[in-house]
């Protein structure tokens, strides 16, 4: 009976350490690296600053180019600039200033930001979008 106990302890333990979770976040789908996902046009579902979400920052966009280029509105108005993606960090430099965004998660779909900001702490759900046109984004031109 003894050895019974212990057999049903033993497989228990195996079935769990076999579907036990895994950290994901970096790329939820298939493992697909977090770099291939990134390139597109993200537009914000919700932001979150400070703990509250933050309505006024509705329109806010990152496009994510195959050559470390990107165009944001982040800071309140159109900006090209050039980033690095390390592991799950993104690194935006812009005139000399950097910007540091943590990739918490993303698929082909969505994408999650997190990001501290003179002081503010932000938190980005992005949805994948189609890529406006130039003069969707500067129509003076």
């Amino acid at each position: 009976m003894n050895t019974f106990k212990h057999i049903t302890l033993f497989l228990a333990l195996v079935f769990m350490s076999t579907t036990a979770c895994t950290d994901d976040a970096s790329s939820t789908e298939n493992k697909v690296p977090v770099a291939s996902l990134l390139i597109g046009h993200w537009e914000l579902d919700q932001a979150i600053r400070n703990g509250k979400v933050a309505p006024t920052m509705e329109g806010t966009y990152f496009t994510f180019n195959d050559n470390n280029s990107m165009r944001s509105n982040m800071m309140g108005s159109d900006q090209a600039s050039v980033y690095n993606l390390n592991d799950r960090v993104i690194t935006q430099s812009s005139n000399g200033v950097k910007t540091e965004y943590l990739v918490e998660n993303i698929t082909s779909d969505s994408l999650r930001l997190t990001t501290t900001i003179q002081g503010f702490n932000f938190d980005l759900s992005m949805l994948k979008a189609e890529k406006p046109t130039e003069k969707e984004i500067n129509p003076e031109t």
